[in-house]
């Protein structure tokens, strides 16, 4: 073996010289071109005794030519494997080892990278092909692929969107630490750079308390929402389908959404607490959160929506089109997206997010048990409505139409919009689907425990007399000795050092199923103003 070939860095390598590797590949696909419910490496994780029958042979296994059937990546995400800038950057050589020799672009395997485009493979393994989510690409792998990962059910199935240019698949929902510099000072032009966020870009910000923030790490449980539902022996988990805290999963009529107990009602079971600007968080306290029943019935002409707008303004809601295959990973020919009308992430219609809000609170008039949130964890069942160039996906429904939110297609919905949007989007991943419900979920609460009191008392003196009746103000008879006005900040509150709790809960009577913290919330006054005009 020549130097010019595996010389250089090859220390720095996962394969050396002389190596030969045979994969598998975890699942299974039709060929030509069909569906998969198999190929889930969260299942596999999940799975104690896997059936040897859920292994394929790479598509190079059998063939003797080349020494190397896998599919592992660089860590920029593209195929490892004796790409030259990798495997030899000291020699600088342009020598090309047999195994690079008569491949093509197009060659893949059935799972791996989401995006079928020529560009973002190198040809020196076949590249695994993850299966589209659904609809039909713009082109089809050969060698047997798949077009649509699925659930059990049929429908299609739950992946994630691979962070920046890696690709999309089975992966838990890894936060993005965001440590990608923003911009950099180039001492030969002078200037300020503003680079494209993970280009090709190895430039970073340096490390800060901000990185380390758990509230930016961590913002709220909602991030479970990539982990596979039911995985217990009494209820296997399934491939392909995670637990659903939106309402516009990939594949419609989601169980997490239609089955009861609703999925997003485990979000009950966490908290976050507020740490930025400051500590506000207490125990037991919604201190600092907006209240998402903003209606006051029976008076739905009062309109306390404000403070619910601020908390959805910097909010962004990012769907995929399809339209995008071929560019939403790295660009027009690795340059940023063309047209304005591209980018993925919009802001929210707040207007029109919050008519289906007012649809659904009237609810009340026909059903009082309904028509307002009893969980903040119910913020999944609403669609946050985006807005854009050329988007525009109104709410239509005069009144709350209970069930009908992602149904069958043609099914009656004043949701039709937005449910139409999403049907274009099919690229969009479960993980960046339900992230704007994680940032919003712990700004938000159904259970208020601080209230403002607005009062106006007076004393009054009756002028008696034979036929005075007391029950009754005698207008210009009765006298008004004084009055005062003003208003009364209260918060409700529970004592951590109250002795109930520092017993066991059994003997303070408040952990039976039909009782509650309710009798051990006290009050106090944090705050008292005088109107004096």
């Amino acid at each position: 073996m020549t130097t010019g070939i595996y010389g250089g860095d090859r220390w720095r390598q996962i394969i050396q010289p002389g190596d030969v590797i045979r994969s598998l590949v975890y699942g299974n696909h039709t060929t030509p071109v069909g569906t998969t419910t198999s190929g889930d490496m969260r299942l596999l994780a999940l799975t104690t005794d896997v059936p040897n029958t859920e292994f394929k042979p790479h598509p190079d296994y059998f063939d003797s030519t080349y020494r190397f059937a896998q599919g592992l990546r660089a860590s920029d995400g593209n195929t490892y494997v004796y790409n030259m800038p990798y495997w030899d950057i000291d020699a600088k050589t342009t020598a090309v080892p047999p195994e690079v020799q008569n491949r093509t672009l197009t060659e893949t395997t059935a799972f791996g990278n989401h995006v079928n485009q020529a560009t973002l493979r190198v040809p020196s393994s076949r590249s695994m092909e993850l299966p589209y989510s659904q609809g039909t690409p713009t082109a089809n792998p050969p060698n047997g692929g798949v077009n649509g990962v699925v659930r059990s059910d049929g429908r299609a199935g739950d992946f994630d969107t691979g962070l920046g240019v890696f690709p999309d698949g089975p992966y838990a929902n890894k936060q993005d630490e965001g440590n990608v510099i923003f911009k950099y000072f180039d001492t030969a032009k002078q200037k300020w750079i503003y680079p494209i966020p993970y280009a090709g870009n190895q430039s970073y910000e340096p490390p800060g308390d901000i990185y380390f923030s758990p509230n930016r790490q961590m913002p709220s449980p909602v991030l479970f929402g990539s982990l596979l539902s039911r995985p217990t022996d009494t209820h296997p988990a399934r491939g392909w389908e995670t637990l659903a805290f939106c309402p516009n999963t990939v594949g419609e009529r989601h169980p997490g959404n239609t089955v009861t107990p609703r999925d997003h009602l485990l979000l009950d079971l966490f908290t976050m607490p507020f740490v930025e600007p400051y500590l506000i968080s207490e125990p037991l306290s919604t201190a600092g959160r907006v209240n998402l029943n903003y209606q006051i019935a029976p008076f739905p002409y009062i309109k306390r929506s404000t403070a619910l707008r601020a908390a959805l303004a910097s909010l962004r809601v990012t769907a995929i089109s399809t339209s995008l295959l071929t560019t939403y990973k790295t660009g027009a020919n690795g340059k940023p997206l063309p047209n304005p009308g591209d980018n993925p992430r919009f802001r929210i219609d707040r207007d029109e997010t919050l008519k289906a809000f007012d649809s659904f609170f009237s609810h009340y008039k026909t059903t009082p048990n309904e028509g307002f949130f009893k969980s903040a964890s119910q913020i999944c069942e609403r669609f946050f409505y985006p807005t854009g160039p050329g988007i525009a996906p109104k709410f239509r429904a005069p009144t709350y139409e209970p069930d009908t939110i992602y149904d069958a297609p043609g099914s009656p919905s004043g949701e039709a919009d937005i449910i139409n949007f999403w049907r274009q989007r099919t690229l969009t991943g479960d993980n960046v689907r339900e992230k704007p419900y994680a940032d919003l979920y712990p700004r938000i609460t159904t259970k208020s425990n601080t209230y403002t009191v607005h009062v106006r008392v007076q004393t009054v003196r009756q002028v008696g007399g034979p036929s005075s009746d007391f029950s009754k103000w005698r207008e210009g008879v009765d006298e008004i000795l004084g009055e005062y006005r003003g208003s009364e900040t209260i918060e409700r509150y529970i004592d951590p050092s109250d002795p109930r709790l520092l017993t066991k809960l059994s003997d303070a009577n408040i952990n039976a199923p039909d009782a509650s913290l309710e009798d051990i919330y006290r009050f106090r006054v944090v705050k008292t103003k005088q109107f004096n005009p």
